[in-house]
């Protein structure tokens, strides 16, 4: 079953990438240790991995065909500003991003084969809502 042009190795393949990515970045963390020069360092380099991350799955999921609309826009942006917190950045952001905008296209998928009539009214709603807004 293909996903908008994503086949199921190639979602693999992203959420491997992210878990590589957030696993990076938790290892980045412990250079926190190290005083005065670690926390700088471990900044910098952690703010590089997140651009690096944030650009890598925006270009992917667009050669993939999938175009950002709302909620994935806020699911990456969002795993962006997680992953530029010193803190924060030690939590699998990247994953969680990359594996919810998978799911929701795979689900939008689904939706499509099995109630097509269904959820051309669900867009006209959402469209009718977007108007309004």
């Amino acid at each position: 079953m293909k996903t908008e042009g994503i086949s199921k190795m190639t979602m693999g393949m992203m959420i491997a990438v992210a878990v590589f990515i957030d696993a990076v970045q938790a290892g980045v963390n412990l250079m926190d240790a190290i005083p005065y020069v670690g926390l700088i360092l471990s900044s910098v380099i952690s703010d590089g991995i997140s651009i690096f991350a944030f650009l890598t799955f925006f270009l992917w999921f667009h050669l993939a065909g999938l175009k950002f609309n709302s909620k994935i826009a806020a699911s990456t942006v969002g795993a962006f500003f997680i992953e530029l917190i010193p803190v924060l950045n030690a939590l699998p952001a990247w994953t969680l991003s990359v594996t919810t905008t998978l799911l929701f296209f795979q689900v939008k998928e689904v939706a499509d084969k099995v109630a097509p009539e269904a959820t051309k009214i669900i867009r006209k709603i959402a469209e009718s809502d977007s108007k309004a807004a």
